[in-house]
């Protein structure tokens, strides 16, 4: 079937093929890319120019950033060794079930309490956090690239492909690769990218309580987030059954996406706070909490049926 569909779209109008597999993979490569490190400048309320060279070391990251991205990875890649219950996936067209690690919510909940217990003994990790947002970024931004041209190196390897080569960078070649014994999108887009977005979605609201102010719509905005990332854990297996892991590709679009574009743009309105504080009311914060309470309540039912 997947050869099928290659063949199909190959053989599609040569516009099409010209906007899909030459225009879109290096426009998308450039633009995202280098959005991530100006969204961290404007979050700080720095305005970012292309000619500002000055800035440019920021993306080769700093020892806090390094050990910060370096210990995220090997806590997550941990857990996927540890000896535990395996889900099973669906069916590949070949015939392949990918097997998962099911310890999820664990993994979630003893790294949001550790984060915590961190916060508690040294107070200033928040801070630090923050302020070396884009370099965190530059350090997430250069693991991610080099994953991506591995899966490309590695995935052209075993199998031939007709596609250009930036497209397949940017699609991916390989539904389920496995690195270091751990399945890659479970690694990036579940462990790395959605646990990133809940340590820093956690640093934001504690740096902006510690500043004093906008603390009602930036506990609001923590609240929502921490029960929507809990739900995703609590329902991670379901997880293994969506076009993301059965249909999409290990490659930029989805690796990349989950580990630097989800925590840099998922996170930004409270990183955005932390300079410009919100000035929500308690009254409308309250009546936005119940409201967003209810509207992740959908989204979970939604979840549970597509399963």
């Amino acid at each position: 079937m997947g050869r099928q569909q290659q063949k199909g779209a190959l053989d599609a109008s040569p516009l099409y093929n010209v906007v899909r597999y030459q225009l879109v993979p290096p426009v998308f490569l450039l633009l995202f890319t280098a959005a991530v490190q100006i969204l961290a400048a404007l979050g700080q309320g720095r305005t970012p120019c292309p000619l500002d060279f000055g800035q440019c070391y920021r993306i080769l990251g700093n020892d806090f950033a390094w050990i910060f991205v370096a210990f995220s990875i090997l806590w997550a890649m941990v857990w996927l060794w540890v000896p535990g219950k395996i889900f099973v996936g669906p069916p590949t067209p070949e015939g392949y079930r990918p097997p998962y690690k099911a310890n999820g919510f664990l993994y979630y909940a003893v790294t949001s309490v550790t984060f915590m217990i961190a916060q508690n003994l040294y107070p200033s990790i928040s801070r630090q956090i923050y302020e070396s947002m884009p370099e965190i970024l530059g350090c997430l931004n250069n693991v991610a690239l080099l994953l991506c041209a591995w899966l490309l190196l590695d995935g052209r390897r075993k199998k031939k492909s007709k596609s250009p080569l930036l497209y397949d960078f940017y699609r991916g070649c390989e539904l389920h690769p496995r690195l270091f014994g751990c399945d890659v999108k479970q690694l990036t887009n579940c462990r790395i990218g959605l646990m990133l977005w809940q340590i820093l979605v956690l640093a934001f609201w504690s740096v902006q309580w510690e500043n004093g102010s906008g603390v009602a719509g930036a506990s609001v905005s923590a609240i929502l987030q921490t029960i929507y990332l809990s739900k995703f854990f609590h329902w991670e297996t379901g997880y293994f059954n969506t076009l993301d892991i059965t249909y999409d590709r290990a490659g930029y679009y989805l690796c990349w996406g989950c580990l630097v574009w989800v925590p840099s743009l998922y996170t930004f309105h409270l990183y955005h706070q932390v300079t410009f504080p919100s000035t929500m009311s308690s009254f409308t914060a309250a009546i936005t909490l119940l409201l967003g309470i209810g509207c992740v309540l959908i989204n979970y039912r939604i979840d549970y049926e597509k399963q």
